[in-house]
């Protein structure tokens, strides 16, 4: 920073630096959420329901009673997949 704008005064070289550290390190977390905490946030949940439902699907609780045809039914689980992956 003071090479860049020539300062000499350390308070001056300071404050121009303290907003612009203060803007990388606003970028770098942000990224760092998009690449590492989200991704890793939504395989938890997906997980998490997975195991939830193969527990369930374990009790050996009776079928819900669907009041719609098989051709909505086929679409509805289709899509849940395409969600999931």
């Amino acid at each position: 920073m003071r090479v860049v704008f020539r300062l000499r005064d350390g308070l001056t070289v300071y404050a121009l630096g303290l907003p612009v550290g203060l803007l990388a390190y606003l970028l770098f977390v942000n990224a760092l959420s998009y690449f590492i905490f989200v991704p890793i946030t939504v395989w938890i949940v997906n997980i998490g329901v997975w195991v939830t439902v193969f527990m369930a699907l374990r009790r050996g609780v009776p079928p819900l009673e669907w009041d719609i045809s098989s051709t909505l039914r086929t679409r509805l689980a289709l899509a849940g997949v395409a969600v999931f992956l």
